[in-house]
């Protein structure tokens, strides 16, 4: 897991963006693991293109330095958007409690809440994003896109046999 480590993860009060600036600072590439808290949200942009919100709960295991044994440590949570057909593809295939796994640009973003103070969340522009197979399989169903064709499956049918072609006498 590299969601923005806890030790080197910039603190939300640390800086404050400054009226009319980019309320959006990029803070590199990155991954993480965890499970989804809720049903992922799919909206469309006023150009029409899809976006995903996905939230995210991560739990990272610490070690306990009086015991010597690993714990869970407090659970971090997290937005990622997820853009275009990868977006659609999560809003149809995902659900709350699922485990994923996810790449892509962490970003910090400030903006103003209803009460008028600054605030600041980190989040993460997704890149690559499928579900995890640590506890659980997963089944692949490739999508065709529009216009496509499966090599082999439209311009070459398979002959299929019939009982007519089977030996009687088939050695066991």
């Amino acid at each position: 897991m590299s969601a923005p480590a806890s030790s080197k993860r910039p603190q939300a009060d640390q800086q404050v963006a400054a009226p009319n600036s980019n309320p959006r600072e990029a803070l590199g590439d990155g991954h993480i693991s965890g499970n989804l808290t809720a049903d992922p949200e799919l909206r469309y942009t006023p150009t029409g293109r899809a976006v995903c919100r996905l939230r995210v709960a991560y739990t990272p295991r610490v070690l306990n330095p009086d015991t010597q044994r690993w714990e869970d440590g407090a659970t971090e949570f997290y937005n990622l958007d997820a853009w275009g057909s990868q977006g659609e593809n999560c809003a149809e295939n995902l659900q709350r409690g699922d485990r994923i796994v996810a790449c892509g640009q962490w970003q910090r973003r400030t903006y103003e809440d209803t009460e008028g103070n600054s605030r600041s969340v980190i989040e993460m522009q997704v890149r690559d994003l499928g579900p995890s197979l640590l506890f659980r399989g997963a089944r692949i169903i490739r999508s065709q896109r529009p216009g496509a064709t499966a090599p082999g499956l439209d311009s070459h049918p398979v002959p299929v046999p019939s009982d007519a072609d089977a030996p009687e006498d088939v050695p066991l």
